[in-house]
């Protein structure tokens, strides 16, 4: 802490801005800080913001059914010859996205070791019944409507340099000439590449490639055109709902006993007051944009500075039983008062709401150099 003169008054000192991130523990060694955490005096700890360790993404197809996943082959089947209605009916399939976190994170000021779980968040999207129709030119201009198909299958085949290409065969009934007469429709076929980790922890082999899940083609008939028995087929998008929020709205800082919080996200910088952050006292609360600091009152208790909306608020805190007290003046008057043009404030410094035995001894702000004073 800095010294003070003979009348007792703090001596001022400069420093550079806390740029190794870092806080102190009680016995005075420093512990490098995370990038967005909380702060909470009260408990004495510091709390990281929860970290994403890994996404894992499967689709599982139940018995009876025949999964796809993506837009990638959902665009294609709907093309060529064949009407593919909107689905409708809900199947057993499945396509899951399943993030692990890294939570609870806590680091004390008495050891700067800290300790953690890991919690998963799962989502998924339920597979859809798809429901084709066949339609060539023909039986358009014979005014003959869509059908469905008797039968539907896939055939897949490797070829010489190891790729595995996909026909969805359809058996169907064209409605021209006798009742008994079918037609055979390829829908065409499509190359599928290697794996490009859509699927985590699919071996690198073509025949569990995307679209499908790892070891389905397996089940598939392969080389020969024989007909396998009706495959109920089915159509999963991928989920695409926004990752866990990793940095909630929450009660970001906390001063012993609760007399003084902040409700903001997880960050890393609590000086700063953003435009949705909301510091809290027994006098009342402020809102950003701006920033804020502390010092020890001299009679006992706690000062705070805040800015904001172009002020400057003192808050005295005083012991219990004492009622709080608050005064303002613009902003401009205040950084007058400290010698500063207004191009040079860039707010309080981080330095004292990090202050391990918090309020700090003194108000530490910030110039245009990222200098804390």
């Amino acid at each position: 802490m800095p010294g003070n003169g003979p009348d007792g008054r703090p001596l001022s000192r400069t420093g550079n801005d806390d740029t190794q991130r870092a806080f102190t523990l009680d016995d005075g060694s420093l512990r490098s800080l995370p990038t967005t955490y909380t702060v909470d005096h009260e408990a004495r700890v510091i709390r990281p913001a929860e970290e994403l360790l890994g996404v894992q993404e499967t689709a599982t197809s139940a018995p009876g059914e025949y999964l796809v996943t993506g837009t990638r082959v959902w665009t294609f089947i709907s093309g060529a010859n064949w009407m593919v209605p909107e689905p409708s009916t809900f199947t057993s399939s499945t396509f899951t996205r399943r993030y692990n976190l890294l939570a609870d994170r806590v680091i004390p000021y008495a050891t700067g070791t800290e300790s953690n779980s890991t919690r998963t968040v799962t989502r998924s999207n339920q597979a859809q019944w798809i429901d084709f129709t066949y339609q060539d030119q023909e039986m358009f201009s014979n005014s003959v409507p869509p059908v469905r198909p008797i039968e539907l299958r896939f055939e897949a085949f490797k070829g010489s340099s190891g790729e595995v290409s996909f026909s969805l065969i359809g058996r169907v009934n064209r409605g021209l000439g006798t009742p008994d007469e079918e037609h055979r429709m390829g829908l065409g076929s499509w190359l599928v590449p290697i794996p490009t980790g859509q699927f985590l922890g699919a071996p690198n082999d073509a025949e569990v490639a995307y679209p499908f899940a790892p070891n389905q083609i397996y089940d598939l008939p392969r080389e020969e055109r024989t007909r396998s028995a009706p495959i109920r087929l089915v159509w999963a998008p991928l989920e695409t709902g926004a990752q866990p929020d990793l940095l909630p709205f929450g009660e970001r800082w906390r001063g012993p006993g609760g007399v003084v919080t902040l409700q903001g996200k997880p960050t890393d910088d609590h000086a700063r007051l953003g435009g949705t952050d909301i510091l809290s006292c027994p006098a009342g609360s402020w809102s950003g944009p701006g920033s804020w600091a502390a010092y020890r009152r001299g009679a006992g208790g706690t000062v705070l500075l805040i800015e904001h909306s172009g002020q400057m608020t003192r808050v005295d805190l005083p012991l219990e039983g004492e009622p709080p007290t608050t005064q303002s003046v613009p902003l401009s008057t205040f950084l007058a008062g400290l010698g500063l043009k207004p191009a040079d404030w860039q707010g309080f410094g981080r330095a004292g709401p990090l202050h391990n035995t918090w309020p700090p001894h003194e108000a530490v702000t910030r110039d245009l150099g990222a200098t804390e004073t």
